[in-house]
């Protein structure tokens, strides 16, 4: 067993699962959706708000949790061959079965102790489906070349979207641009994944979209998709500055000139040596939309609810802290 394995299998677990770039992080998608959801006046029938959004962070980390691993153990030959630890992949086969239904059991529990509504568990159900589907046999939807970005981006469209949407009690107008800008934005993660992992997915025969296509084009094909996530995000800040109170508007101007600076940090850093991937392969307006719009707007509107509501200081930390640890892991990016 490789020496890295040495360590204890708690440690191991707290490390990739809480704060890790496949932990908590990972659920960071999620408040910008309920942040826009509750601002807009949004009032969840079946809990207090926050509530509502402490279930919905518990029953989304419980599915992103349950997916990773179990893509972990349909993964394992890769994984191993590729030198990547896995804490799931020290137990048993049937133990680490166990923990992902415990996991995704977990979530759907919590989907159905909430009350939430019809829509919220349809949502949820889908999400966890499709997820399945990409990585489990005998769809392996990842290897399946651009189905499986499709039907990633669609599972993350409906856990981070939809459900929050449905869970919150949203408006019909603010489903579209919440779909669209969540869903293209998880596309263009999995696509630049692919792009930067197209040499060890090539050698192992995992036909994903890049290795179908060829490298050449997948470049080209990720930069129109980060293009056109982009004008998702706009259309989404554009939608929040006319449906938001004026006493919200600051707060988006303020995103605005953050994404802004972030764009041209990510230009400027591209120019150096050592550059990331991250600044090498993506627009730099993509990168400082998603920079604003996904860490800090909604750290500032769901503090902005809680300027009125305390109890929503607990999202409103819960969403600083996944926005810190995506920070943090983007800063020292090294992929695995």
């Amino acid at each position: 067993m490789p020496a890295r394995d040495s360590s204890p299998l708690w440690r191991d677990i707290v490390r990739q699962t809480a704060w890790g770039k496949r932990g908590l992080s990972k659920t960071g998608t999620l408040w910008l959706p309920v942040a826009a959801v509750l601002s807009t006046g949004a009032a969840p029938s079946h809990a207090a708000a926050w509530l509502a959004c402490v279930l919905l962070f518990v029953a989304s980390v419980c599915r992103t949790q349950g997916l990773i691993l179990a893509n972990d153990l349909a993964d394992r030959a890769e994984d191993t061959a590729a030198g990547k630890s896995r804490w799931i992949l020290r137990l048993p086969a049937p133990a680490g079965i166990t923990a992902v239904v415990g996991l995704l059991a977990a979530g759907t529990a919590t989907v159905s102790a909430a009350r939430a509504p019809i829509a919220a568990s349809a949502a949820y159900i889908a999400a966890v489906a499709l997820g399945l589907a990409y990585s489990l046999a005998p769809f392996r939807l990842k290897k399946r070349g651009w189905a499986g970005l499709v039907a990633y981006a669609a599972s993350c469209g409906a856990a981070y979207a939809v459900l929050p949407w449905a869970w919150l009690g949203g408006t019909p107008a603010g489903l579209t641009v919440l779909v669209l800008a969540v869903s293209l934005d998880r596309w263009v993660n999995l696509h630049f994944h692919q792009v930067i992992d197209y040499d060890s997915d090539a050698a192992s025969g995992t036909r994903t979209y890049a290795v179908a296509t060829g490298l050449p084009r997948a470049r080209r094909t990720l930069v129109w998709a980060a293009h056109l996530a982009s004008l998702a995000l706009g259309a989404l800040l554009a939608y929040l500055a006319a449906v938001l109170p004026l006493s919200a508007i600051p707060l988006l101007a303020a995103t605005t000139a953050v994404a802004l600076g972030a764009a041209l940090h990510a230009r400027t850093a591209r120019r150096r040596p050592g550059a990331s991937s991250l600044v090498r392969e993506l627009p730099s307006h993509y990168l400082g939309l998603t920079f604003a719009l996904f860490r800090i707007l909604p750290v500032l509107l769901l503090a902005r609810l809680a300027w009125g509501d305390a109890t929503m200081w607990l999202p409103a930390a819960l969403a600083a802290l996944t926005s810190l640890l995506e920070s943090a892991l983007s800063l020292r990016y090294r992929y695995q």
